[in-house]
């Protein structure tokens, strides 16, 4: 895991185990940390963005069940990192 990115990578810690390339760990590490700029953005510094990042990756998880991830990548970047709606108020 990334340091600093320990916590919000948890629960999809199984999933980031299977990528099994340095430059592939840099990448979606990238991701993530723009993720988090994204939310951050989005909500304020006064929200925590590590927690609602943690709690998508959660959720995406459950809707994942019992369907292996049969690409690493592509499910965390396309699918478990990416917020699907964007709000129309600004």
């Amino acid at each position: 895991m990334p340091k600093g990115l320990e916590r919000v990578l948890e629960p999809v810690a199984m999933v980031w185990g299977r990528l099994d390339r340095l430059t592939t760990r840099r990448y979606v590490t990238k991701v993530v940390r723009a993720q988090l700029g994204q939310i951050s953005g989005a909500c304020g510094p006064e929200v925590d963005a590590e927690r609602i990042l943690r709690e998508r990756l959660e959720r995406r998880l459950a809707e994942q069940g019992t369907v292996p991830v049969t690409d690493p990548v592509g499910w965390l970047v396309g699918r478990a990192l990416p917020r699907r709606a964007v709000c129309p108020d600004l």
